[in-house]
């Protein structure tokens, strides 16, 4: 493995390892605070809809 694909190894392990410790947060969480933060992050990807889908063009195009 070369040191892109284990630096990207390593970020994914990261977000992966928080994610599980947060699902425990969220699922303890009263049901307004989750449909709060499910609009909230709605409302973010709207915001960035042009920079998210430009990003994965480039990304696709860079792709081999």
């Amino acid at each position: 493995m070369n040191a892109i694909a284990q630096d990207a190894a390593r970020l994914l392990d990261t977000a992966a390892r928080a994610a599980r410790e947060a699902a425990g947060t969220i699922a303890r969480a009263p049901a307004p605070v989750k449909d709060a933060a499910l609009h909230a992050a709605a409302a973010a990807l709207r915001a960035r809809t042009e920079a998210l889908l430009a990003a994965n063009a480039a990304d696709l195009e860079a792709a081999p």
